[in-house]
């Protein structure tokens, strides 16, 4: 039998599929070409995997972050040869840095096509380097027993190594040669036998191990909490996917009379109960002022998942008197290199261990100390509600709007530059599930994550994503790709007339207003983009508001939160506004502290 007639590709793409969905695959998305042609039918008509075309490989890949996400579980990314990949790459940057799992198959071209011109062939074999946790290279199709054997094992070994030893992108490099098309055989096939009993007796089973944390520095954590009297937890972004228990953490910090200052991404801040817990979210206001850090230093800081976004809290948690332990589940998560001890470990299993180690030991924390954080946390929420929710929305509010708009366990995905930090800002009301690329902090593919995470969830679960003007900008495609969704998902974007976290930089304080420098600045830092967003959600089929007030606002989110599908809110604010008013809720924490 000639190659020509043979059906092994389709047959070896169909193996492929099976095996990964025998190794726990779910969710694939898929970039239209003809090189993965075989895989993308074996995908499409596999009823263990569910499919999803996105055109833009970019977009695409930014899907499958989102989707992980909320899963704990790596989605395939399938696209043909060429430069199709190469989109992959933000994401897949974004993937390793968080410690989220991502499976990427690139299909390839056969091995005489490299090197001599032909088209739409790059070496893709190290086409991702350090960025994936591992890539394996499939070959070409081939009947041998060995080489049949072979598909099984590495695609349960590729799924396994998204998720352990630690969590991240894997890339496998598969190749065809043509016809890419199944083809019909007038008889069974030499090699149908074996392979249809390998498919049978299916992948192997794979159990990853899971880290325990270290006896030793749970017995070396709780002593030390046991001594301290200025003790805090500061709860940063969390590497944990969906939305993660806290009640072990919160039991630990009453236990010790720890406050715990938790950002909102950090999965300790919208929860639905903290016990005996003394939770101050705001005293990221209170640690701007220098005299104040100085005064309210903790003798104590454990910093549990990633380092806090505020420069400020972190430089009140890194003075040099200051012991601070981290704890995360994966990477070092000390960038200011001052730490003085790492312990890793999933936090609750941190916490849950350390209260079992600390039984009835009495601890007696500063309880003066603990009043005047308190006090702090209080003045630094009267300030934000004294400069919030006038007649003009602005971006305070509009985040503040948001999280009061959202139903218990929603979704809310946090864009990063400032809409990240506003939430910040924002009183918790409620238990929600907050996610933010927090793994490169870029600003690229936020939409396109929001489907995705919209794509898993369940339809009740409303899921809203909070972003700016350059951002939403960035990430046109991901309002493409947001097509034939079930349950509401809501972009509410922040139209301030560019990138106002530029104005921050020292530059965009010192140019001369109605300079040349100042002309500069706004065109090449500040990036206002003058899209008609009206019109760009009507092109791709979502419904749109724009909003000016904080009443029109909560009417849209009431809105767009009960209706199926996409809606688009742009939320107007006064360009140059956000820098003072947050100037003003300084000055009012600065004043009712002096008081």
């Amino acid at each position: 039998m000639t190659p020509e007639a043979s059906d092994l590709h389709s047959a070896w793409a169909r193996w492929l599929v099976s095996a990964l969905a025998d190794s726990g695959l779910r969710d694939v998305i898929i970039s239209p070409g003809s090189r993965s042609t075989p895989l993308a039918l074996a995908a499409a008509e596999c009823p263990r995997v569910r499919c999803r075309p996105v055109i833009d490989e970019r977009v695409a890949a930014f899907v499958a972050l989102g989707q992980a996400r909320v899963t704990g579980r790596a989605s395939m990314l399938l696209c043909t040869s060429g430069t199709a990949g190469a989109h992959y790459l933000p994401a897949l940057i974004e993937a390793a840095q968080a410690c989220v799992p991502v499976l990427v198959v690139t299909t390839d071209r056969p091995w005489e096509a490299y090197d001599c011109a032909s088209p739409q062939t790059i070496d893709q074999t190290d086409l991702f380097g350090r960025v994936v946790r591992h890539r394996a290279e499939l070959g070409l199709p081939d009947p041998a027993p060995e080489s049949l054997a072979a598909v099984g094992r590495i695609a349960a070994q590729c799924l396994a190594l998204t998720r352990a030893p630690t969590p991240g992108p894997v890339h496998l490099n598969a190749r065809f040669r043509k016809p890419l098309e199944p083809i019909a055989v007038a008889a069974p096939e030499p090699w149908a036998d074996d392979l249809a009993r390998r498919v049978t007796l299916g992948a192997p089973w794979v159990f990853t191990s899971q880290r325990i944390p270290s006896l030793e520095g749970i017995a070396a954590l709780t002593d030390r909490l046991t001594r301290a009297r200025r003790p805090v937890f500061v709860c940063g972004p969390t590497l944990t996917w969906g939305s993660p228990e806290s009640a072990a953490l919160f039991a630990l910090a009453a236990a010790v009379g720890a406050p715990v200052v938790a950002e909102s991404a950090s999965g300790y801040r919208h929860v639905e109960t903290v016990g005996a817990a003394v939770v101050c979210p705001g005293l990221d206001l209170a640690t701007r002022s220098a005299s104040w850090r100085r005064e309210h230093l903790p003798d104590l800081v454990v910093s549990w998942g990633l380092p806090p976004t505020s420069p400020t809290l972190t430089a009140w948690i890194t003075q040099a008197s200051v012991e601070r332990w981290v704890v995360a589940p994966h990477g070092w998560s000390d960038p200011t290199g001052d730490a003085r001890a790492l312990l890793f470990g999933d936090p609750e299993a941190v916490a849950h261990a350390a209260l079992l180690a600390l039984g009835a030991r009495v601890v007696s924390a500063e309880s003066s100390w603990l009043r005047a954080l308190l006090e702090a946390d209080g003045r630094a929420w009267a300030a934000v509600r004294a400069e919030t929710f006038g007649p003009m929305l602005d971006e305070l509010t509009t985040a503040q709007a948001l999280i009061d708009a959202l139903p218990a366990g929603a979704c809310l995905i946090a864009g990063n530059s400032m809409p990240v930090r506003d939430l910040e800002l924002a009183t918790p009301s409620r238990a929600l599930r907050v996610l933010h690329q927090r793994g490169a902090s870029g600003i690229d593919g936020i939409i396109a994550g929001a489907v995705g995470a919209r794509s898993t969830l369940p339809p009740a679960e409303p899921v809203a994503v909070l972003l700016g003007d350059v951002s939403a900008a960035h990430d046109l495609g991901g309002l493409s790709a947001a097509q034939e969704l079930d349950g509401a998902l809501v972009v509410l974007l922040v139209q301030n007339g560019g990138g106002r976290i530029f104005a921050e930089l020292p530059l965009g304080r010192t140019a001369p207003p109605g300079s040349g420098r100042a002309a500069v600045f706004e065109r090449f830092f500040i990036t206002p983009q003058g899209i008609r967003w009206d019109a760009v959600a009507a092109a791709v089929g979502h419904r749109y508001a724009r909003v000016a007030t904080p009443a029109e606002l909560t009417v849209a989110l009431d809105a767009a939160l009960a209706t199926n599908g996409v809606t688009v809110i742009e939320a107007v604010v006064e360009p140059e506004d956000a820098g003072a008013r947050r100037q003003r809720v300084r000055a009012r924490v600065d004043r009712s502290a002096a008081e």
